[in-house]
């Protein structure tokens, strides 16, 4: 499972997003525990949620690539 910090850009006039955002988006992976090592356009998706703005503001939803790279190789023992 991944975690991911969507980011509310575009604000004018001096708002804030405290001022301009309530609720948050809803953003989810597609991918899965098992899934290869490897780059999967569009595999991040965001969407309303319970997002809106009490000052007027609309939002555009943008999806995203998730790349999933190798672990590292854990040292070998001494």
């Amino acid at each position: 499972s991944f975690t991911f910090t969507p980011l509310i850009t575009g604000f004018v006039n001096g708002d804030t997003a405290a001022q301009a955002v309530a609720g948050a988006p809803a953003v989810t992976d597609t991918t899965a525990a098992t899934t290869p090592v490897g780059t999967y356009p569009g595999a991040v998706q965001v969407a309303a949620g319970t997002l809106a703005s009490p000052i007027g503001y609309g939002f555009r939803f943008a999806n995203a690539a998730l790349t999933i790279t190798p672990a590292p190789t854990p040292p070998a023992p001494p």
